[in-house]
């Protein structure tokens, strides 16, 4: 099999292709991740047949079937994740933040539940925040009008996601008893999602940097975690403005713990590291 051949990408193309990425996603790329760029877009280029980088845009941008640039987001994007990520966010969740919005939701007769998981990648994150609903609430869920949403901009993942299926190893990470109540065994080892707990996760694909977020309901929950690593200071807050409008006061927020806020934002208030609250 021949080498690949690599095609140069020069400064001007470069700058180019930042700049159309940070507009249509706000993904920041830097001069750090030029070798990564050419890794990941390489091989589209030459499938293509296109002759530089430069081209590639005008190519991606003239695409009205949509598909060279979900391609583009999907190379880009890094979707790293696992199941039970950061572990002490989810214990939160349980044993307070979730609690605290059902008790409120009690409160005011109104028995409806709305968590949204902005960043979904494969599904573990949404499908443990799915089950921690479930079991929190027990036999009282059917009760509830209780939903979970997960987007993702990536459409590979999310028909990953929506397949729920993975290694044994990942579910491992999971604790004994949700893996054993809310997950099936194949027969080839792997691990589903039990059907009962697929059916209360919606996948959509959705961009956060749209300029509104036209949702019908008020958000309890929303975790939103490792995505703004990817986003400069006036992307995060004008981000955490089209949150802030979607969620109740009150609901909570979920971000990543490497993951900082603009100080100048006045939209929530900190509660833990990585655990925010629209006031």
């Amino acid at each position: 099999m021949a080498a690949l051949s690599f095609t140069k990408l020069d400064d001007a193309d470069f700058e180019q292709l930042r700049a159309y990425v940070y507009e249509s996603c706000g993904i920041t790329l830097d001069h750090s991740k030029h070798s990564l760029v050419v890794g990941r877009l390489q091989p589209v280029l030459t499938r293509e047949g296109i002759a530089n980088y430069g081209d590639y845009v005008v190519r991606v941008k003239a695409d009205h079937t949509g598909r060279l640039r979900s391609e583009l987001v999907d190379r880009l994007s890094t979707n790293h994740t696992f199941f039970w990520r950061e572990a002490d966010h989810f214990d939160y969740f349980a044993k307070t933040a979730l609690p605290q919005v059902i008790d409120a939701r009690r409160r005011s007769g109104n028995k409806t539940l709305r968590v949204w998981c902005a960043a979904a990648s494969a599904g573990q994150e949404p499908y443990t925040l799915a089950a921690l609903m479930m079991d929190t609430l027990g036999q009282e869920y059917a009760a509830w009008d209780a939903g979970l949403l997960a987007t993702d901009i990536s459409a590979q993942v999310l028909e990953k996601a929506k397949e729920g299926v993975y290694e044994s190893e990942d579910v491992a990470r999971l604790p004994e008893a949700m893996r054993q109540r809310h997950f099936v065994r194949q027969p080839d080892g792997r691990w589903q999602v039990h059907p009962k707990l697929r059916a209360e996760v919606t996948y959509r694909r959705f961009n956060l940097m749209n300029p509104s977020f036209p949702f019908k309901q008020p958000f309890d929950v929303v975790f939103i975690r490792n995505v703004m690593i990817y986003f400069d200071m006036p992307t995060k807050l004008a981000l955490m403005g089209r949150l802030a409008a979607v969620m109740r006061p009150g609901a909570f927020m979920f971000i990543g713990a490497a993951e900082s806020l603009p100080p100048e934002q006045r939209s929530f208030e900190s509660v833990r590291p990585g655990v925010f609250r629209r006031p």
